[in-house]
């Protein structure tokens, strides 16, 4: 838990889940400059729109002087955001997900921290300069994450941008959403076609424009699943791995978790457009919404990412809770790069680790009880 003194009092934060890095904070510079900048420019009991706060450390704040809506693609985050609200009162938080409708009445201000995928930036700027024209917009970054593409994507979206002044390592970009709205409809799905799949993927989706290179070697080296009726698929992403063995285990039933709110439509969507009818898929942090008390099977494609963040957390969270849910003669199928040595860590749930293949950059491993 660490403390961060901000214009509209003290707070107490923790980051969820917990990192293992003792000096990762729940909130950095850019939190700080933008709440220092927001105070005196919004009315009493103000409207307050906030894009992808990960732990609240703007969210919290202000929703104790104004009506925040918190929106946001992420479980994770969103449950992040409920610990740190429970510390303190407020009841002027309400979570969205990227999926629903933003609020009809306008804010007085939208804050947005960018995401790392610049084609949901675009997404996000779209779908607000629709729904809020003329609004002010504030956009807090750390100086080490703009990018000329994140810049270019701005101006598309933003009139008479400010890019503010560099303050420890950070700044708050300012301007006001074109009033005039964009051009054409917006879309809320790519596609592209994987052996006979088409795979439909929202913008805040891994690898939206093609295959990641990793699940393809793993669908190269599918396992036989015969014997397997119940089959999890952790991390599921646009449904890719899910959706290739529904098509060849047509018997079987395959269950989807992830916690990105547009991995999952994307998911049921991929579903959906194949004709495939025997797939669950659930917003989940791991198995956390599960409603099965085993599986005879779980593939897993592990992120070692956590927003901008490189971490293994994650992954040992995925194996933990496999070694819990896999049944006695079941097995964990786990593609992953080489050099994250899982193996060694399978080894902590699993009786039995094996690799099953490997080429220079991936490895997969089976674990069984």
């Amino acid at each position: 838990m660490t403390h961060f003194e901000t214009p509209y009092g003290s707070f107490e934060f923790i980051r969820y889940p917990k990192a293992h890095d003792p000096t990762l904070k729940a909130w950095d510079a850019a939190d700080d400059l933008a709440l220092k900048m927001t105070t005196g420019h919004l009315p009493q009991n103000g409207i307050v729109v906030i894009a992808n706060d990960e732990f609240g450390a703007l969210s919290v704040p202000l929703s104790s002087q104004h009506q925040v809506f918190h929106w946001s693609d992420s479980l994770l985050s969103q449950m992040a955001v409920s610990k740190n609200t429970s510390n303190h009162s407020t009841n002027n938080l309400e979570l969205l997900n990227s999926t629903s409708q933003l609020p009809k009445v306008k804010p007085n201000l939208i804050i947005l921290r960018p995401p790392k995928i610049i084609q949901y930036l675009n997404y996000q700027l779209k779908t607000l300069r629709s729904s809020y024209p003329n609004t002010q917009i504030i956009i807090p970054v750390m100086q080490k994450f703009i990018t000329t593409g994140m810049k270019s994507c701005i101006s598309q979206h933003v009139d008479h941008v400010n890019p503010g002044r560099a303050q420890r390592k950070a700044r708050v970009i300012e301007g006001s959403l074109k009033s005039d709205l964009p051009s054409n409809e917006q879309e809320n799905f790519s596609s592209f076609r994987f052996n006979n799949l088409t795979l439909f993927n929202m913008p805040n989706v891994f690898s939206a424009q093609s295959l990641d290179i990793g699940a393809r070697f793993l669908l190269e080296n599918f396992p036989d699943l015969t014997d397997a009726k119940h089959i999890a698929d952790l991390g599921c992403g646009n449904g890719v791995l899910s959706a290739f063995g529904a098509s060849h285990y047509p018997n079987s039933r395959f269950y989807g978790f992830d916690e990105s709110y547009m991995a999952i439509s994307s998911a049921r969507e991929t579903f959906r457009q194949n004709q495939l009818s025997n797939g669950t898929f659930t917003v989940s942090n791991v198995f956390s919404h599960t409603e099965e008390t085993s599986y005879d099977a779980i593939l897993c494609n592990p992120p070692f990412h956590q927003n901008r963040r490189v971490t293994t957390d994650t992954a040992k969270l995925m194996f933990k809770q496999s070694s819990q849910l896999i049944n006695k003669e079941g097995k964990l199928w786990v593609i992953a790069n080489r050099h994250l040595d899982y193996d060694k860590v399978l080894n902590r749930y699993f009786n039995t680790v094996n690799k099953v293949k490997e080429n220079h950059k991936f490895v997969i491993l089976s674990a069984k009880k």
